[in-house]
Formats: C-alpha cells, structure tokens, sequence
C-alpha cells in the first residue's frame, strides 16, 4: 500500500513539474483580450509584465515594438532564470516551429519615445539597458529577437551594455540581433561581466557603438560562445571597434 502511495505522489508530481516547466505565457501589443497572458486572444500587451508574472516556462512574443515601462532610464526588460522568451510570432501559433522571426520582426527597443533620429540623435531620453540578465544561473533564452536603440551613458554600470547588460549569468542568445545600441564606455550591444557565459548562435551585432572598447561586445572575466553569427558595422573610439575582451576571457 505505501509502494503504491509514493508511486502515485511520485507521479502527481512529475506532471506538476511538467505543466509548470512547459507553461506558455503569450505576448502581443495588439491584444484587446483579458491582458493576463494566458492565450494569444488574453495576452499581455507588454512584455516586462509577462516577465515580473513568469516564472517557469517559455514566454511567447508576437511581431511589434515593445519598450519597458515607466518613464525612467533605468526602465529594463529584466530576464527571469529559468524563463525563455521566443519573439517572431504572428500571433496565432500553436507551436513554437510555425514562428518566423524573420518575417515577424519582435523589436525590444530602448527609445521610449520613439523619437530617436539617425546616428543616435534624439536619444537622450533612452533606457540605458534595453535587456538585463543579473543572476541568471540556467535556462534562460532570448530567441528572435531585435534589440536596439539602448544608450549607456551613464556612471558606473549605467555606461555599459546598452543593448544588452549580463552580470554573473549564464544566457542563451539564438536569432538575435543586437544593433543601434551606443555606450558611454563599453559593450555597445552587449556587455558580460563578472563570471557570466554568454552562447550566442546564428545572431548579428551590427551598428553598435562605444566610446572606449568592444562596440559590438565586451566580456569581462566572462566566456563567451560564438557560432554561426556575424559581427559587423560596429564603432569604438577607443579599442576594439568589433570585439572587447577583458581580464582573462575565452
């Protein structure tokens, strides 16, 4: 009798394990539905409420333009560990295969106002980190995605990874674009620091820019992974117009 009640408990809790591990919550701008993310019809309109609200499971984007919210520059899509975000999506999708991010362009972009001009006019106003990865320790995803128009210039931290700013993580980066994105010091698309492992697969760093080094990139005491992706276009006053690495990385 006990056998057979560690065996039923030990069954419940492989399918709550599973239903939690596979949740699918929904994002699209253009949703008129229930706004709690439980379908495409009811999906959340903004993405960093679906990221406060998730924290198991794949976090699904349909095409659009999202920015954080709030007013200040601080303002961030901060990524969840455990917690994968897939953009390219109509908005209809059942599987995750049917997406086409090339065709259904997700943009998570730093220009609040939308009013950013070219060669980085206008963009005083801007989030100095568009994403944020802090603490990350497995299974985190960014997947089809355009991140753009961050501005890092501020002190500190503030005035690196505009586009991107890893700290202590480890974060998965596949169909991502990194491009517009301009820092005060260094990292202009993406910055990873303090022992983080960043893989990066079939993306491009492109248009990017930083005053001291890595226009595209900056690992500090980090690792990165590279593959199938192209690094081009990129700008550092200093170092680096492409590429920083820093304080023993691989």
């Amino acid at each position: 009798m006990k056998v057979k009640a560690t065996f039923l408990f030990s069954l419940i809790l492989f399918f709550l394990v599973s239903s939690v591990s596979s949740q699918i919550v929904y994002v699209n701008g253009f949703a008129t539905g229930a706004n709690n993310g439980t379908s495409w019809e009811d999906a959340y309109t903004d993405l960093q409420t679906a990221l406060v609200n998730t924290n198991a499971g794949e976090i699904w984007v349909a095409e659009g333009t999202y920015v954080p919210l709030g007013t200040s520059r601080t303002s961030t899509f901060s990524l969840k560990d455990g917690v994968a975000v897939y953009g390219g999506f109509v908005g209809s999708e059942t599987e995750r295969t049917q997406r086409d991010p090339q065709a259904n362009v997700t943009i998570l972009s730093g220009d609040m106002l939308s009013n950013d001009g070219p060669s980085f006019s206008n963009n005083g106003d801007n989030t100095y980190h568009v994403v944020t990865a802090l603490n990350l320790v497995t299974g985190t995803i960014q997947d089809g995605v355009t991140v753009k128009a961050g501005n890092a210039d501020g002190a500190g931290t503030d005035g690196q990874g505009a586009g991107v700013y890893a700290f202590s993580s480890n974060l998965t980066l596949v169909n991502v674009t990194l491009s517009d994105n301009i820092s005060l010091t260094s990292g202009g698309g993406l910055y990873a620091g303090e022992k983080s492992l960043i893989t990066m697969d079939n993306s491009i760093m492109t248009m990017n820019q930083s005053d001291f080094g890595g226009g595209a990139f900056v690992a500090d005491t980090s690792n990165m992974v590279i593959s199938g992706s192209g690094v081009g276009l990129n700008i550092a006053i200093s170092r680096g117009g492409g590429i920083g690495l820093q304080s023993g990385c691989n």
